[in-house]
């Protein structure tokens, strides 16, 4: 390789590195913004098909809101870990949230595993205010708060049961 050939190599790694470090930054910077903005459990109200309006937050309880889909096999599999292992989770209130139809929700929610479990309830969001806040790009996504409203944990994507376990027990 001449001089000039190698000079023009070394400017076009130096380019792709400072866009490679740039692109991290950005990633870095709209992850840490996205955080900060679901630090504390808005002031939302979906619909709850037994109960009518339901404030998003129950003070004093760990609450989980997942965010699924009746026909997305991830989603699926998640819940039925919870309702497995729902001894772990007492003082956890669990949030079925969606944005399909009501009647999909109300035929999904005839045979779930999880009718008669106190601490599960499935909402509606119908006008996607839960969805444009939390701005879940997958299903299944997860979002747990403290009893007094703060962010623990989320995951866009499948949570595995032992990490949600262990982290209901620290708390």
């Amino acid at each position: 390789m001449n001089k000039k050939t190698k000079k023009t190599v070394l400017i076009l790694l130096g380019i792709v590195f400072v866009l490679i470090i740039s692109l991290f930054f950005i990633k870095f910077s709209k992850r840490h913004n996205y955080e900060k903005s679901i630090q504390k459990v808005p002031s939302i109200i979906l619909t709850d098909y037994t109960l009518g309006a339901k404030p998003l937050y129950n003070e004093g309880h760990i609450d989980c809101y997942l965010f699924f889909n009746t026909e997305c096999g991830f989603c699926l599999d998640e819940i039925e870990d919870i309702v497995d292992n729902i001894d772990a989770f007492e003082d956890v209130n669990f949030y079925l949230i969606s944005n399909e139809s009501e009647t999909a929700l109300q035929d999904y929610s005839k045979d779930s595993e999880f009718l008669g479990i106190e601490n599960f309830t499935i909402l509606k969001d119908g006008d996607l205010t839960f969805y444009n806040f939390f701005k879940p790009s997958i299903t299944p996504s997860t979002f747990i708060y403290n009893k007094k409203g703060q962010l623990m944990n989320y995951k866009i994507g499948y949570f595995p049961i032992y990490k949600l376990k262990s982290m209901i027990r620290e708390n």
